[in-house]
Order: C-alpha cells, then sequence, then structure tokens
C-alpha cells in the first residue's frame, strides 16, 4: 500500500531546529554569566569582611576580659578557661574568662573562609591579628590576606 510521503515522516525535532535552540542558549549563557560572576564575589568578600569583622570583635572582647590573646582561635569558642592558654604562655585565670566569646556559626565552630574553602585562619597570637589566607586578589586589588 502506497504512502504519501509527508504519512511517513516521524514527528520531532529536525537536528538544524535542535541546534538553533543550542545556540541561542548558549549565546543567553554568554550575556547572562559574565553579569552574574562579580556579584557572587562581591557577596563573598562581604561574608569574608562580616567574619573577619566578628572574629576580630571576638578577639578584642576576650583580649578585654583576660588581659591576653588567645593561644588560638578556637579558644574563642570554648565554655571554660579550663586549659586555656594566652598567647603570651600564661594561663587564663577562670575569674576573667567570660567564654564562650564568638557563637555565631552553627555547630559552633569557626566560620569558613570564602575564599579557601576552608577553617585556615591566619591568627598571630601575640598580637590578636587575624587574617584570611586566600592568597587571591580583591576587587579593590588588595590581598584577601591583608584584610
Amino acid at each position: 500500500m502506497w504512502r504519501h510521503p509527508n504519512e511517513l515522516r516521524r514527528k520531532g525535532f529536525t537536528l538544524i531546529e535542535v541546534m538553533v535552540v543550542i545556540v541561542v542558549l548558549a549565546i543567553l549563557a554568554a550575556i547572562v554569566i559574565p553579569r552574574i560572576w562579580p556579584t557572587v564575589r562581591e557577596a563573598r568578600e562581604s561574608e569574608l569582611r562580616a567574619n573577619l569583622h566578628g572574629m576580630r570583635a571576638s578577639l578584642a572582647l576576650f583580649y578585654a576580659h583576660c588581659g591576653d590573646w588567645p593561644s588560638k582561635l578556637e579558644d574563642l569558642l570554648a565554655t571554660d578557661s579550663t586549659g586555656l592558654v594566652g598567647g603570651n604562655g600564661n594561663p587564663i585565670p577562670p575569674d576573667c574568662f567570660q567564654g564562650p566569646y564568638f557563637i555565631t556559626t552553627p555547630g559552633g565552630v569557626l566560620p569558613i573562609d570564602p575564599f579557601t574553602g576552608a577553617r585556615d585562619w591566619q591568627y598571630d597570637p601575640r598580637t590578636g591579628a587575624v587574617h584570611s589566607a586566600s592568597t587571591k586578589t580583591a576587587t579593590d586589588g588588595t590581598l584577601y590576606s591583608s584584610w
């Protein structure tokens, strides 16, 4: 039995139609992604600033109460001074300690550096200085590690 050629055609998209859709999507992605990327970076920079501000405020409060910097950043999370040693090597007296000093993260851990993806903060217990361990450059041209 003879059929008309149009009846033999299958329903669906041709290769050309699929290719046109892929090209259009690629063009849209090329336009949108560069506009979104700076926003993501600015959000990470804002998170880094907030993390550093919180840790520095906690360190200042620890110093105001105890007269010394903690020997490590994790000491800001302690609930009592048992076994805590100051940055100068002397034990932290229990009568001055009023911790925990830093409790803004879920689970009671230090925040993650948004640029390194780890809790690898650079901390000097002699001066109380805390910085990012990232070697990347910020949008303002400075290094994140200098913030």
